[in-house]
């Protein structure tokens, strides 16, 4: 009786093994995914971040044109709004 079920577990074991084979790869590829995915996640945060300084910098300098200081805040926003556009264009 203990032989016939040790030869069943056996039998079912054998069935069950390409399954978890199959599932070690599925959850490799499942971590790779997720860490593309965190990364353009990264990406998105850092360009939204630049388009939305770079856009407050330049608004900022265009509403105090009068003052000389304005023109380093107008090239800074510029430059992190062109920034922001680049790092969006190279992600896609």
């Amino acid at each position: 009786m203990l032989l016939e079920e040790l030869q069943r577990l056996s039998d079912e074991n054998n069935l069950l093994q390409p399954y978890r084979d199959k599932y070690h790869a599925v959850d490799k590829q499942l971590a790779k995914l997720e860490e593309k995915l965190q990364t353009k996640r990264s990406v998105e945060i850092v360009s939204g971040s630049c388009i939305a300084i770079g856009g407050a910098l330049i608004g900022f300098a265009l509403s105090s044109q009068s003052s000389p200081s304005s023109l380093p805040f107008g090239i800074c926003g510029g430059v992190l709004l062109l920034g922001g556009i680049v790092a969006k264009a190279i992600k896609l």
